[in-house]
């Protein structure tokens, strides 16, 4: 209740077409149409007090020369997801045209990372999430947050949403 109240809420109903009434028939359908897109992001290592790191990506390439307050989207991605794939390129890319930066948080260890300390990431652990949501809170304090998972990402987004519900900056969530 603490999370909806706070979060507030956009339920719709959603009819899929007759042909693309199931996942698989929706996925293929949805992969042929997205353009592939080759766009570059700025990569950083985020590095926390226990010596462990994670890898960011942020998209537009002017990132740090936008609007202190313009908004931030947070993307969670699935368990092998990665800017390989089409999913965050083309949200990154349709978010920028609207005046959004986008940071992409990775787990420590993915996306082409070394492991850097003794712990590793887990799939009940969150608080990385909220270390990385925190600094850009610090760093742009007026400009709304908006967090999206995916997959596996999506149920980031409730643990994060559900442990942070009383100190979270993030406005709104779609998981």
């Amino acid at each position: 209740t603490q999370i909806v109240q706070k979060l507030g809420t956009a339920i719709k109903s959603f009819s899929p077409p007759v042909v693309l009434n199931g996942a698989l028939s929706q996925i293929i359908v949805a992969s042929k149409l997205t353009p592939n897109l080759k766009i570059k992001f700025i990569e950083e290592t985020f590095k926390f007090e226990d010596g462990g790191s994670l890898k960011i990506e942020l998209y537009p390439p002017n990132f740090y020369e936008m609007s202190n307050d313009a908004p931030v989207i947070f993307l969670l991605l699935g368990i092998c997801g990665s800017t390989r794939e089409k999913y965050p390129r083309v949200a990154s890319k349709r978010a920028s045209k609207l005046g959004y930066r986008t940071v992409i948080i990775n787990k420590r260890g993915f996306a082409r990372t070394t492991l850097t300390s003794p712990r590793m990431f887990h799939k009940d652990e969150v608080d990385d999430f909220n270390t990385v949501i925190n600094h850009f809170q610090n760093k742009y304090p007026t400009a709304n947050k908006y967090l999206i998972g995916t997959s596996q990402g999506s149920m980031y987004t409730i643990k994060y949403l559900v442990k942070y519900a009383n100190t979270t900056p993030i406005k709104s969530a779609v998981s």
